[in-house]
């Protein structure tokens, strides 16, 4: 079996909650070739499933050392350490995401989470209104930017009852 089938059958895995699975097929695809960056990426999010973000982090940070233009990558360790409160570490991987693809509605939905525990309502609501341009239909961001409305003091009960 070739890496790329064994990579989509670690996948497939992986979306079944079969995790255990998952993790000896990125491992075998890993014997194959060190350096497949999504293997190691995979890994650490299994890793982050398991609640072992300290090993997640250390993946994801390798799959970036040999994939640093990967977005996504960047995204779920923002995320990663968002759910560790660690906000500065979060919000640089989420904007390193942004910054490489401007479009990654995902990431804009995610750094306004940041903001948003940050407190920095304008900037979370800027955040949310971005990924909802780029994803239109993005339900979660659209939920995010009411729910955050009502934290902004120059927004009105009206206001917001117009969007919803």
């Amino acid at each position: 079996m070739i890496s790329s089938d064994l990579l989509e059958l670690g996948v497939e895995h992986q979306c079944a909650g079969r995790y255990h699975q998952a993790e000896n097929c990125y491992r075998r695809v890993l014997t194959m070739d060190p350096n497949r960056a999504d293997a190691w990426h995979l890994l650490g999010m299994i890793a982050d499933a398991a609640g072992k973000t300290d090993d997640a982090i250390k993946l994801i940070q390798h799959a970036l050392s040999l994939a640093p233009d990967r977005a996504g990558f960047h995204n779920n360790l923002g995320t990663i350490h968002e759910q560790r409160n660690e906000f500065n570490l979060a919000v640089r991987c989420l904007r390193e995401a942004i910054r490489l693809r401007p479009s990654h509605a995902i990431a804009h939905n995610n750094l306004g989470e940041v903001m948003k525990d940050l407190g920095r309502v304008k900037e979370a609501l800027t955040c949310y209104r971005a990924a909802l341009q780029h994803d239109p239909n993005f339900a979660q961001a659209a939920s995010n930017l009411l729910m955050t409305l009502n934290y902004d003091p120059e927004t009105t009960q009206q206001a917001i009852n117009g969007l919803a």
